[in-house]
């Protein structure tokens, strides 16, 4: 662990421990432990070290990098095992339990995962009612997003196991290879020799074939060929190996212009503009093919979705200059790093979107303090992530939008601001708020009007907030006076620089004598 990742966690154990402290003050019967467990700082050694608490297990399963070891140790508490697949190594979890009520749909995942070579616990336990079928329809899933690295071998491996084969026939990451080593599997495979006999598929077109499977698998130069046949053509279109001429000579078809821009690699955009008359979808052309200026120098009249590329470093700014009458998405600009009052200035004649310019994170309160020309929007600003307690006290008589504030400057402008945003602390609808702290509520936990569900699940940020600026002074302060010391044990010039220095030549005289 780095000693940045060693500040962010202790900042959040130490902020975690003054939330149990909150909780501890509740009235038991209004704690909701389902929140607190799945509180975002809570870790896991504040559990180990509050076992008096009354945690909910099953929340703590999907929000911890739980392991079988912590289930073993505590394991007389009421788990709920449909979710305990979650753990790590839940696969042992099961063999000793094999009879509780387990999520055999998602079980199935995480046993090929760990045991891919020889899959014991499906074979010890071949009885249970395994979800082949989920497993197999969702490959291409867990191939893209499992954790841990799944493969179509753990198939080949085990082909003796009952694969829904129809199923994997389905999946672009089982390859025509896999599909061919089990060929007695499915009637596809078996019958067209590997996906390559077109004469047979025409001998028999009235046949119950899966023609979304085979237009994935057939060889392309025979899809080429044959392209009368009833392919499901929205799965050709998202192949990369068929020849972009054979489909612009064939654009009658029903094509899927949008997969096509997409998955083929050999499309080019000088082939998209000399085939305008294709319904081209142009936010994808616009995103594989617009990489420069010149681009839209060349062909002006495509229908180029500008706001999709506005910023990106190599067109921002210069690209609202050089277009101001396109019809801008202001949010997505007033979010981007060029933006900012500069920019505003610079462009005064420009179409812009007011609320999203004032709540951008590039305009900053002395920009809106040095410019009250421009048309500032005030229910905007009070949401501005850079907005502060003072600038809030010294124009209260603006129009703000004392909700926006009260989440924006937290307890803050609570405890000093106007009359308005006090009152709403009797409210309970303010208990919504961002601006909600652990003082505020340790000063009467007993309150009736306190939402103490919302309470468990609030994530305190103001505290948190308060908390590494506290640590962050201290941290900064310990390795300015770390610099100093370094600087004047090291130095020639100092007192203690030279008793170091004859130290070390007396050492230095001592070893050689």
């Amino acid at each position: 662990m780095t000693s940045k990742q060693k500040f962010w966690e202790d900042i959040d154990y130490e902020h975690g421990n003054k939330f149990l402290d909150l909780i501890r003050q509740m009235p038991e019967d209004k704690i909701a432990w389902d929140k607190v467990s799945s509180q975002k700082y809570i870790q896991l050694r504040h559990i180990e070290e509050n076992q008096d608490l009354n945690w909910d297990y099953n929340a703590i399963i999907s929000d911890f990098n739980l392991d079988a070891e912590f289930y073993f140790q505590n394991e007389d508490k009421n788990w709920n095992y449909q979710y305990l697949w979650f753990v790590e190594n839940s696969p042992a979890i099961f063999r000793k339990k094999p009879d509780e009520d387990w999520n055999f749909e998602k079980l199935i995942v995480k046993v090929i995962e760990q045991e891919p070579n020889d899959l014991k616990t499906l074979r010890e336990y071949s009885h249970k009612p395994w979800c082949y079928s989920y497993f197999c329809s969702c490959f291409d899933y867990l191939i893209r997003h499992s954790d841990v690295e799944i493969s179509e071998d753990v198939i080949l491996k085990n082909s003796d196991l009952p694969w829904c084969w129809d199923e994997l026939e389905s999946q672009n990451s089982i390859s025509n290879t896999t599909m061919m080593a089990n060929p007695d599997k499915t009637s596809n495979a078996h019958f067209l020799e590997g996906y390559t006999n077109i004469k047979k598929l025409r001998e028999n077109l009235d046949g119950d074939w899966d023609w979304e499977s085979l237009s994935m698998r057939f060889d392309a130069k025979l899809i080429e060929n044959n392209l009368d046949l009833p392919w499901f053509f929205q799965k050709l279109s998202e192949r990369s190996d068929l020849n972009i001429d054979v489909i612009i000579k064939n654009k009658h078809l029903n094509w899927s212009w949008f997969s096509l821009c997409y998955y083929n690699t050999i499309l080019t955009l000088d082939i998209v503009m000399e085939n305008l008359d294709i319904d081209w979808d142009s936010s994808e052309i616009t995103s594989c093919f617009l990489k420069d200026m010149s681009v839209l120098e060349k062909y002006p009249d495509f229908p180029w979705k500008l706001n999709l590329i506005v910023r990106r470093p190599e067109f921002g700014a210069k690209l609202i200059k050089k277009y101001p009458n396109y019809d801008w998405n202001w949010k997505r600009i007033t979010e981007a790093d060029f933006f900012g009052i500069d920019f505003v200035l610079e462009n005064p004649d420009l179409d812009y979107e007011w609320p999203s310019v004032c709540c951008s994170p590039g305009i900053f309160m002395k920009d809106i303090k040095n410019n009250p020309q421009l048309n500032w929007d005030w229910n905007s600003v009070s949401a501005n992530p850079n907005l502060d307690y003072q600038f809030v006290i010294d124009n209260q008589n603006f129009p703000w939008n004392w909700d926006f504030v009260s989440r924006t400057c937290g307890i803050e402008i609570l405890d000093k601001g106007s009359l308005y945003c006090k009152m709403k602390l009797v409210e309970e609808e303010y208990l919504y708020d961002e601006g909600i702290n652990l003082d505020l509520f340790l000063s009467n936990p007993n309150d009736s009007k306190w939402n103490y569900r919302y309470i468990c699940s609030h994530p305190l940020e103001y505290d948190r907030k308060k908390l590494i600026e506290i640590r962050a002074r201290e941290y900064m302060a310990a390795y300015k006076i770390k610099m100093f010391w370094k600087k004047i044990y090291y130095s020639p010039h100092t007192e203690i620089g030279k008793r170091r220095l004859n130290r070390d030549y007396q050492k230095l005289f001592e070893t050689r004598n």
